[in-house]
């Protein structure tokens, strides 16, 4: 199993950086909403996702779809009557910073819940902040197999990297029928665990796996590692990392002559990829949570309220944040009360209004109602059924019979295989 290691950022920032980074994530928290906790009337939930950094495509793609479900909840009247207001914070897909966002988010008596994070090590670095101060977490993205594992204050609405790597290997040997591959892994929570997963599964099929290469963000030009390992003769690339590397280990590959199939896990899901990688992104195939491809139904109407909104093509990430957003406003809307029953419940001195305090007591034992509901999703009958489709849950909170999907891609975009 992956073991959670200290991120290393690409190169060291000044401290008053730092501390410039981390009072503009405390700024965002406090006064970018207004949101103290005395604010009536008002639900508030978290985001903590890489809106800078090396996911930054990812998030910013994902906060888009959250931003706009709010906006369309917040039109029809809110939820149980209370206007929804989002408090978002940059992790920049560094853990440490991560923690810090975690602690902030989960230090604010108003947030009853928080959508984050996205990157494995992110998700693991925030996990037990949350937790200590129960308050649910709801992560869009992390596919790491031990996110919510002895978790219960942890949920996911996408799978584990142990099913995300049985299916790129099995796509790899029985689809495009290679015989061999050279492996490619980001040496970090989500990288290492893909890398695992598509090993075990490898050897069981008897897919050759002739040379391993780990790697950080660091490294800028892979062409001379490739130049190496080309003797070798890969029939495959894989890539268990991110969209940034990804795009660099695709040019040098095309540069040195292989025009082997690439293969990625969700991590190179990102238009820019093939932004950056150009020409030699073709014949890339990657894995993912969601692809649109028919139209018709929930995801066609998605799509054309995302691309007229934002003037982009939402993907699989956008489809998750907005999903992640529905699941938590449907549960807030099934164990919520709206105001005037508060004040019956919580006004103990009959005052007409919710102090700090009586505010603060009502938004924790809303955290623990949240959670609980979460908990008993468990059956395709309890089920959200959403963009992505049906999401319910397993007794640890991950995500429970949702479909892994392959996109190839094709004329400049990632498109469903045949």
């Amino acid at each position: 199993m992956p073991r959670n290691r200290q991120y290393l950022p690409k190169r060291r920032k000044p401290m008053i950086s730092r501390i410039l980074l981390l009072g503009l994530a405390g700024f965002v928290l406090f006064f970018g909403t207004g949101c103290t906790g005395e604010d009536e009337n008002v639900i508030v939930i978290g985001f903590a996702g890489p809106l800078s950094g090396g996911s930054s495509a990812q998030g910013q793609i994902i906060i888009k779809a959250i931003r706009m479900h709010v906006e369309e909840i917040n039109a029809r009247g809110g939820i149980n009557g209370k206007k929804v207001k989002l408090i978002e914070m940059d992790d920049a897909s560094n853990q440490t910073q991560a923690a810090t966002v975690a602690t902030k988010l989960a230090g604010n008596p108003a947030v009853v819940a928080v959508l984050g994070h996205f990157n494995s090590r992110c998700t693991n670095a925030g996990k037990n902040v949350y937790e200590q101060a129960k308050v649910p977490q709801f992560s869009y993205a992390s596919t790491n197999p031990e996110i919510c594992i002895g978790h219960p204050w942890t949920f996911r609405n996408i799978y584990k990297d142990i099913q995300q790597g049985i299916k790129l290997a099995q796509y790899a040997k029985k689809n495009l029928k290679l015989e061999n591959v050279v492996v490619f892994f980001q040496k970090d929570d989500y990288g290492e665990g893909l890398k695992d997963a598509f090993m075990n599964e490898a050897k069981n099929l008897d897919l050759e796996v002739v040379h391993v290469e780990g790697y950080t963000d660091r490294i800028k030009n892979f062409k001379p590692i490739i130049d190496a390992i080309k003797s070798k003769n890969p029939k495959g690339i894989v890539i268990s990392g991110l969209y940034k590397e990804g795009q660099a280990i695709a040019i040098a590959a095309r540069d040195s002559g292989l025009s082997v199939p690439i293969l990625g896990g969700d991590g190179v899901f990102s238009q820019k990829y093939i932004e950056l990688a150009g020409p030699a992104a073709k014949n890339t195939y990657v894995t993912c949570p969601f692809v649109f491809g028919e139209k018709g139904g929930k995801a066609d109407e998605f799509f054309q309220k995302f691309k007229k909104k934002f003037k982009q093509d939402p993907d699989c990430w956008s489809a998750q944040g907005y999903d992640a957003m529905g699941i938590i406003a449907r549960t807030i809307e099934t164990v919520g009360t709206d105001q005037k029953k508060e004040l019956e419940e919580y006004d103990k001195d009959g005052d007409g209004k919710l102090s700090k305090d009586e505010r603060t007591a009502m938004n924790r034992e809303l955290r623990k109602k949240i959670r609980d509901y979460l908990a008993g999703m468990t059956t395709p009958e309890k089920a959200y059924n959403g963009i992505t489709g049906l999401t319910y849950f397993d007794s640890e909170g991950d995500v429970a019979g949702k479909p892994i999907f392959v996109a190839v891609v094709k004329d400049g975009k990632f498109a469903p295989t045949d």
